[in-house]
């Protein structure tokens, strides 16, 4: 009997060991999990609070528009909206650290690394409008490509845009490209720059290359006051014709960014006053004939406004792009992308 009670009591013993054991487990399990949901939780929170950061940002770039009169088509943007650090630059709210900027090789401004502010969206090229010639130029001088792969990604290009079944050396397109061709020919306006990667050929770092010299809003032209240097190249200005522009935009005192900077208002006196401040060459005057023939205006309505809200180096960051009409006011595009830090 005795023997018997002690088996009795050492059964008893190990089911409550793994009775206790397996609660143990389950409770561990319970708390990893609860805890992931916490992590999980608390990432959808910090992801809100950066998008409303970065939402500001922009909110405060359109107001600082519509302060400075910017409510209709407009001839360049002041440096008091295209680069004003201390009103756009990096600054902490709630521990977050946003910003307005954009890269200052792109604007007309002068050249800084980095510009605090707005940057008008028609001073790049418009891919539903630009010639064969202007998209060839793009991928020769941003991305380096040869004649022939640029002429062929051009042609893809301009075939995919229009609207009928030819291909650009006058073929039927599902003759020239396959019947595949189908698949991605749209014969229509692009409506979003993304859509470039459907075509077939355009590589992932030429995309990223250009992305930020094209657009796809406006009227369709370059506006010469806010164009980079880069783009009027892109136009077809040689090198010495555009940095006798860039000193012209900068007036009289030649400074960047101060009060007598030159936004032309007059398109058509364009010639006749850029010629007052550097004499230009007969073939300089006919390279701007061709360009203002067609090709870029002296008026924009469309800004594009870059935020980022992050909580420091390494860490989570959120951009926003967005593109505003200041015709309409209304935004034309939205787009957020979420970097996690390591």
């Amino acid at each position: 009997m005795r023997q018997l009670r002690k088996k009795k009591e050492g059964s008893i013993l190990f089911l409550s060991l793994w009775v206790v054991t397996c609660l143990t487990v389950f409770v561990v399990f319970i708390g990893a999990a609860v805890n992931q949901k916490i992590l999980f939780v608390k990432r959808i929170e910090d992801s809100d609070k950066l998008r409303l950061a970065a939402m500001s940002a922009v909110d405060l770039g359109i107001w600082q528009l519509a302060n400075q009169g910017v409510k209709q088509e407009f001839y360049g943007l002041k440096s008091v909206l295209s680069n004003n650090p201390e009103f756009f630059g990096e600054r902490k709210l709630g521990g977050i650290n946003l910003s307005l900027d954009y890269n200052g090789q792109l604007g007309s401004s002068c050249g800084d690394e980095v510009c605090y502010g707005v940057i008008d969206e028609e001073s790049k090229i418009n891919l539903n409008t630009a010639s064969f010639e202007t998209i060839k130029n793009l991928f020769v001088k941003v991305c380096a490509l040869s004649d022939a792969k640029a002429e062929d990604l051009s042609n893809r290009i301009i075939d995919y845009r229009d609207n009928d079944d030819l291909a650009s050396n006058a073929a039927a397109e599902e003759v020239f490209y396959g019947f595949a061709s189908s698949a991605w020919l749209k014969n229509s306006n692009i409506e979003f720059i993304d859509e470039l990667k459907d075509i077939p050929g355009m590589q992932e770092e030429d995309f990223n290359k250009i992305k930020s010299y094209v657009t796809i809003y406006g009227n369709g032209r370059v506006n010469i006051n806010s164009a980079s240097l880069k783009v009027l190249e892109i136009l077809g200005l040689d090198s010495v014709l555009v940095k006798k522009i860039s000193m012209f935009r900068k007036g009289a005192d030649k400074i960047c960014g101060t009060e007598d900077d030159v936004v032309e208002e007059e398109i058509k006196n364009y010639i006749e006053d850029l010629n007052k401040d550097s004499v230009l060459m007969q073939s300089e005057i006919e390279q701007l004939q061709k360009a203002l023939n067609g090709l870029l205006t002296d008026k924009s309505s469309c800004v594009h406004l870059h935020a980022k809200a992050g909580y420091g180096a390494g860490k989570r960051l959120i951009d926003v792009d967005c593109v505003y009409d200041v015709l309409s006011g209304s935004v034309k595009y939205w787009r957020e992308s979420i970097k996690n830090g390591a």
